[in-house]
């Protein structure tokens, strides 16, 4: 299991947890705080309220409905552990949709200053 907070405009590559400006899954804020991957249909919400990684399921056929975006906790001045969307739990590809990892949001948090942040725990689907 690896876990990563990324800051608004930092990407992840999943495969080695490396944070850069380019990357599978970067983090992007407007009137709310989200997920983006780096190609369409890549990510795939599993439900809201996962108190553990291992819990989410990782069966694909189970997912109906696969986004370019996942949807965090609205733009109100917040600490990471404020987030409604604690628990979260995602399927999500990789840039190139050659492998799968399952995602569980451990918070997000945003300052006016500081901007906007994301913190979640990730593994790959073998």
């Amino acid at each position: 299991m690896t876990s990563r907070t990324v800051g608004t405009g930092d990407h992840v590559r999943l495969a080695d947890g490396t944070v850069s400006d380019a990357g599978d899954l970067g983090v992007q804020w407007a009137m709310v705080i989200s997920l983006r991957s780096a190609a369409a249909e890549s990510i795939c919400e599993r439900g809201t309220s996962f108190a553990a990684l291992a819990d989410i399921p990782t069966d694909v056929a189970g997912c109906s409905s696969w986004s370019p975006i996942a949807y965090l906790s609205g733009t109100t001045i917040h600490e990471s552990d404020e987030s409604y969307r604690i628990g979260l739990g995602l399927l999500v590809w990789d840039a190139e949709h050659a492998a799968l990892y399952r995602l569980r949001v451990l918070g997000d948090s945003y300052d006016v200053t500081a901007g906007a942040t994301a913190t979640f725990e990730y593994e790959p689907v073998p």
